[in-house]
């Protein structure tokens, strides 16, 4: 998700977004609830920012007077898709770091009460 959002591959990010969080309701069982969560909130972040920034997309094109102004408007939008793609990439990147220190920190919790078991029945 973070390298589509970088590159400014849009709509392959939301479709990526949307087919991931499908998946992680309907097929998420072999996943704590709380990692399900935090990645369903990633796909939908992706999803919705990228959204976001076409609709404003489709509102600057219909806001242009005459075909003159076409090339402008591919311009800017060429250069503030990129620097919009990089913005939604960050929280991407502070969400992804997130889950990676939660699945660590149940992965450790997992081991512990094991360690904890495998003393009581000794």
């Amino acid at each position: 998700m973070i390298k589509l959002s970088l590159t400014g591959l849009g709509f392959t990010s939301i479709a990526a977004g949307s087919i991931s969080w499908l998946c992680c309701h309907c097929l998420g069982n072999s996943v704590t609830p709380q990692l399900r969560r935090k990645f369903s909130r990633l796909f939908a972040t992706t999803v919705v920012l990228h959204t976001g920034i076409y609709i404003a997309l489709i509102a600057k094109m219909l806001l242009m007077d005459e075909l003159a102004d076409f090339p402008g408007f591919l311009l800017s939008h060429l250069l503030l898709h990129q620097i919009l793609s990089a913005l939604i990439s960050a929280p991407l990147v502070l969400m992804a770091v997130d889950i990676y220190n939660c699945r660590r920190q149940l992965k450790i919790q997992l081991m512990g009460t094991g360690n904890h078991q495998s003393a009581k029945s000794s």
